[in-house]
């Protein structure tokens, strides 16, 4: 240690400090066996840190980044270092410009998101909700980056890392787009050659080689006399293949309006809209079975499918996952009781749980002092139903325990889900949609 610290006097190293939390590594969830300790520092000559004041890696999220740093490089015709002193400052002009920016735009991005949450669902708000969610997932990827910077948490990777997190952006938003699919009414809405409207699970658009602007919605594909395909112009403009998938898709006298839908339906078990004053609730939990740790979770929505109430909670001494569960479902009971809900439709992946909840005879099982208690709470309701649904259908409240379980949080998500979880809920509204 003394000849590291001698290496460090001899080339002029200085430690540059710490922004923030003072500590890099961290063990333990409780206040009782917690540590932290500050491990890892970042060490520079004073002629690099006059170089380079402040690099954020958060920059490297920013789609124009890349470009504009090789367009500096470029346009500078002088020396190497010259070059990096000029490149410094202009990162620093232009971070303090984009910050403004930023800050600006993910308050459009949350007003935005709060005044289509208030609205009536429709085709268009559901797609909006989705491209402003996605917008604050990036903004708030910027935000966690810059502070775990500033911890020096890993942020010697976070190099590799910074393509690696907007990639994974990128990814959600092409999985979404691919998930949705128009189910055609009256057709005026739908485009022939760009919407995805083929029945199937893949390869939903027109597989064509020339478009022929003269038809753009399909509804000029249907006679207007007796609401049947045009076959004639149908087998003009695609092969029979394509053809064949057209009049497989069935043309309603009522002509309805065009409707997106979720096409992925898993084992086709999902849960249709509730009746009004219902309320569905999905619970979860993610369980550390060296730790015996479980995190608990409960998502409540309405008949319209919106959340209006959600909780993750942390149990110590945990057995195993199926008492994970019961603890899981006890919670959620109680969580709606202090919401003061009366109707109560009690959803969960775990079938030897809601067995045991559900059957008559006396539970002599380890989950038997969970049970019994979870029957007593059902006292306090007007109506409790529960159903066993597949982890698919299940996947919200899987979110949020995982999203509890990394952020420890302990209770009442009182400042509304994480955008990961409000991504699964509106892709069960458009499942919802399309039962209807």
């Amino acid at each position: 240690m003394r000849e590291f610290r001698r290496v460090h006097e001899d080339c002029n190293l200085n430690d540059l400090g710490f922004v923030s939390l003072w500590f890099t590594w961290e063990r333990g969830r409780f206040v009782s066996t917690i540590i932290k300790e500050r491990l890892d520092r970042g060490v520079a000559s004073l002629n690099w840190v006059n170089l380079f004041p402040g690099f954020e890696a958060k920059w490297c999220l920013d789609s124009s980044f890349e470009g504009m740093v090789k367009r500096w490089w470029e346009e500078d015709s002088g020396s190497v270092l010259c070059k990096l002193e000029k490149m410094g400052h202009q990162m620093l002009n232009w971070s303090k410009f984009t910050s403004r920016k930023e800050k600006s735009n993910r308050l459009v991005l949350e007003d935005r998101l709060n005044s289509l949450y208030n609205q009536d669902l429709s085709d268009e708000i559901l797609t909006e909700i989705m491209e402003v969610q996605l917008g604050l997932n990036l903004e708030a990827e910027k935000e966690e980056l810059f502070w775990e910077q500033r911890a020096r948490v890993n942020w010697l990777k976070n190099g590799d890392q910074n393509t690696s997190n907007f990639h994974k952006v990128a990814v959600v938003r092409e999985l979404i787009g691919d998930g949705i699919l128009w189910r055609a009414g009256s057709g005026v809405r739908i485009n022939i050659w760009n919407d995805p409207w083929l029945p199937a699970r893949e390869n939903n658009r027109i597989p064509v080689q020339e478009i022929r602007p003269t038809w753009t919605t399909i509804d000029q594909l249907i006679m207007n006399g007796d609401s049947t395909w045009n076959s004639e112009l149908i087998h003009r403009l695609v092969d029979d293949n394509t053809a064949n998938r057209i009049f497989s898709i069935p043309i309603f006298e009522s002509r309805p309006e065009d409707m997106l839908v979720w096409k992925y339906e898993g084992s086709g078990e999902y849960t249709r809209p509730l009746d009004y004053g219902i309320i569905k609730l999905n619970f979860d939990t993610s369980f550390i079975q060296g730790k015996k740790l479980a995190t608990t979770t409960v998502l409540a929505r309405d008949y319209k499918g919106e959340i209006v109430g959600a909780e993750t909670y942390l149990f110590e001494d945990v057995g195993d996952a199926f008492v994970a569960e019961a603890r899981a479902c006890e919670r959620a009971l109680i969580f709606t009781r202090q919401m003061c809900f009366r109707r109560l439709i009690v959803e969960g992946d775990s079938l030897s749980v809601i067995k045991n909840i559900k059957k008559n005879e006396e539970d002599k099982s380890v989950l038997r002092p969970i049970t019994h208690h979870i029957h007593q709470l059902n006292l306090l309701f007007d109506e409790v139903t529960y159903s066993f649904v597949p982890h698919a259908v299940n996947d919200a409240a899987h979110v949020l325990a995982l999203e509890g379980r990394r952020r420890m949080v302990c209770g009442n998500w009182v400042d509304g889900v994480p955008n990961s979880v409000r991504i699964v809920v509106v892709k069960d509204r458009l499942v919802w949609n399309q039962r209807i």
